[in-house]
């Protein structure tokens, strides 16, 4: 696991616990999997997650991608929840109600790029910037 582009960790499940981490800061989180003849694949798309400072809206939901697919995850919405992406040049990439706890959407077929992800609005709404590599 990368932290920040310098290497981290390395880890044997596909979770990690990072510590050292200031408050309020953003960080950007990217990984690479190797596979039983030790082959290591390109490095992963980068999540980047700030660290929660204060109770603000949103502090507890997770959004990222996965290692081994070109799916989108977001986790642990307070629902009913609109849920939009829109790319670095502005373009609504995805919008949709979300009526559950969690989500998650395929960006295989997504230019690489910077994207905000919104979920919810007003005083119970948050945004995140995610990268596709």
């Amino acid at each position: 696991m990368y932290k920040n582009g310098v290497w981290y960790k390395t880890v044997s499940i596909n979770s990690i616990n990072i510590t050292g981490l200031l408050p309020s800061t953003f960080y950007g989180i990217t990984g690479r999997a190797k596979d039983p003849s030790n082959n290591l694949s390109g490095l992963s798309n980068t999540l980047i997650e700030k660290t929660s400072g204060t109770d603000a809206p949103g502090a507890q939901v997770r959004v990222y991608t996965s290692l081994t697919s070109k799916d989108l995850f977001i986790r642990n919405i307070k629902f009913p929840a609109l849920v939009s992406i829109i790319s670095g040049e502005g373009n609504l990439m995805y919008e949709s109600m979300v009526y559950s706890v969690s989500t998650y959407i395929n960006v295989s077929n997504w230019p690489k790029g910077i994207y905000i992800v919104k979920v919810g609005s007003g005083k119970d709404g948050f945004s995140k910037k995610i990268v596709i590599q």
